[in-house]
């Protein structure tokens, strides 16, 4: 069991350290829940080696170990409570995220809809944060890293959050939207001149189906029936081709304005109703005349969504989904390092628990006492040690943006709550550095990462 549980550390310990790095670096829901699922199989099986130890396997030693019911009552103990205590878990940490957005309002889900991009932008460099010197720690240090994956829940206390970014949205929107599309040379490239090649082979059709047409016609010399049917058979084509039928006599220019046509290019583009595709285009004239207009376009509508009446975030109403998303994606973070920190310490007790039995024997009554009080003073110490850590200020603890999140979520949310915000910055420096030596060298640089959509591979050295 020792063994096991060793294993378990180790799996638990390198997760701790791939969750910092992805919810430093992230405050996509999706990638933040795909790494929190992750973690909840992973305190899924804490709680399942608890619960083998204290209850599972010493009524199981019990058992005749040759009688072949037994053995089988054995196997469907272990997996019955394996999949219970996964589930207990899974369903814990759940209830918890669900209960801090049901007893969040409006206002702060409106907060955390525009948290969320602050902290996006200050994680990509596109935005800075005044009262705390990055530079001092450096932005891969553990307490810096901990304080951005922190920074939408700590900054939800904010009352003058809109006065602090006034005027600055527009711009964190717009650099926000030119990476997520992957800039105007993505735009251009992987956009634009597929686009304008579809829209020139429509053109093309429409040229070769004009000629048939005109051969047709010129086959059937005044014969008005033989004319009403090259003009229907002309436009049964057009309209399987292009969906709409042109009118013979357009210009090139009239037939790529025409709104089917625009309609196709919005539909590929997400552009606003204002841009008008043109073929043809260089790169500059495209940047000018579709790329800034599409930028400006999201923008608007986006920045619209964030600023939208406080009364839009309530339940029932358009953005209320936004919002709610957006405080998960700022708690699940803390809700997460949590489990981690506390499964971790709980193990490394049990572990060294299972060593001292093992050198002490438990063969009479003193050495068990022994094995009890030693048991004990292991706890203390794994308790008082975290407890020492966490009170070792850093630089992300020392600056004044912390010292003001920090009084505002205390007033707002419980001492609590921002007590465990400082205790997880500061317990970083000292525990990251040595999770992330095993998830690299000794797990091979494994990353947790299932999801087949994502394009983080399951081993990265």
């Amino acid at each position: 069991m020792m063994l096991v549980t060793g294993i378990y550390l180790c799996f638990e310990v390198a997760f701790a350290a791939r969750l910092l790095d992805v919810v430093s670096s992230t405050t996509d829901l999706a990638r933040i829940e795909q790494m929190e699922n992750a973690g909840r199989v992973i305190s899924g099986v804490a709680l399942t080696l608890v619960v083998w130890s204290v209850r599972v396997l010493p009524r199981l030693r019990r058992l005749h170990p040759l009688h072949p019911a037994p053995r089988l009552h054995a196997l469907f103990s272990l997996a019955a409570s394996a999949l219970l205590c996964c589930a207990i878990s899974y369903g814990l940490q759940e209830a918890i995220l669900r209960g801090i957005t049901a007893a969040s309002d409006a206002e702060q889900r409106r907060a955390a809809a525009t948290l969320t991009l602050v902290a996006s932008s200050v994680q990509d460099s596109h935005a800075t944060l005044k009262g705390i010197d990055f530079d001092e720690a450096g932005r891969d240090s553990p307490e810096i890293k901990t304080f951005m994956a922190l920074l939408p829940a700590l900054a939800l206390a904010t009352d003058n959050l809109d006065e602090r970014v006034d005027g600055q949205l527009r711009i964190l929107l717009r650099a926000r939207i030119d990476e997520e599309g992957g800039g105007f040379r993505a735009f251009y490239n992987e956009i634009y001149i597929p686009a304008s090649d579809r829209m020139a082979g429509f053109y093309n059709s429409w040229l070769d189906a004009l000629d048939r047409r005109a051969q047709a016609l010129s086959r059937a010399g005044r014969k008005k029936s033989a004319r009403a049917h090259v003009q229907r058979m002309y436009e049964r084509e057009m309209d399987a081709v292009l969906g709409f039928v042109p009118d013979p006599d357009l210009s090139q220019r009239a037939f790529f304005r025409r709104p089917e046509i625009q309609e196709i290019w919005r539909q590929r583009s997400g552009s606003g109703a204002d841009a008008v595709f043109e073929p043809g285009l260089s790169a500059e004239e495209a940047r000018i005349r579709l790329y800034e207009p599409m930028l400006d376009d999201q923008v608007e509508r986006r920045h619209a969504d964030l600023v939208a009446p406080v009364d839009d975030f309530g339940p029932g109403h358009r953005l209320y989904r936004m919002g709610n998303d957006a405080i998960r994606a700022a708690w699940v973070p803390l809700v997460a390092f949590g489990f981690s920190l506390l499964g971790a310490m709980v193990h490394t007790f049990k572990t060294a628990n299972f060593a001292v039995m093992t050198l002490t024997g438990l063969r009479s009554p003193r050495r068990r006492r022994l094995a009890k009080i030693a048991g004990i003073g292991m706890a203390a110490a794994v308790v008082v040690s975290a407890a020492t850590l966490a009170r070792d200020e850093n630089a992300a603890t020392r600056s004044d943006l912390f010292g003001e999140f920090e009084t505002l979520t205390s007033l707002k949310s419980g001492p609590s709550v921002a007590s465990a915000m400082r205790a997880v910055i500061q317990l970083q420096p000292h525990v990251w550095p040595i999770a992330e030596r095993i998830r690299v060298d000794l797990l091979q640089g494994f990353t947790f990462d299932f999801d087949p959509d994502t394009p983080t591979p399951l081993f990265e050295r």
